[in-house]
């Protein structure tokens, strides 16, 4: 058997050590252990018994965006851009115009959106 202090992961004088050592814990120890955990097990059945409650899918979202000013700005947001993409203001139409040519269609740059302007 090799020295410890040569080879730190050897632990067999440690474990031979605890071996010869036959010493028992106290009686005031024992019920000292014994009552902490019943104490422990009572506290865990009475947290059980407590209604579960769930929580929501909007509460969930209120956290992870931040609070209700992020979600009333996301909201506002959300319904200005659906506002605006109804009902374009009267300069939207000459910014495309300028910007992406006179030649603008939609079906230029949306296929699909060519089968919902169609009547019928």
């Amino acid at each position: 058997m090799s020295d410890h202090r040569t080879d730190p992961f050897d632990l067999d004088s440690f474990f031979e050590a605890e071996k010869k050592d036959t010493s028992e814990p106290s009686a005031e120890f024992l019920a000292n252990v014994l009552a902490d955990a019943t104490l422990v097990q009572n506290q865990l059945g009475s947290a059980n018994k407590a209604p579960k409650t769930s929580v929501g899918f909007w509460r969930t979202l209120n956290v992870v965006l931040g609070g209700w000013p992020t979600f009333a700005g996301l909201a506002t947001a959300t319904i200005a851009g659906v506002w605006i993409g109804v009902s374009p203001p009267q300069g939207l139409d000459t910014l495309t115009d300028s910007v992406l040519g006179n030649s603008f269609d939609y079906s230029d740059y949306l296929p699909s959106f060519d089968s919902v302007l169609t009547e019928g």
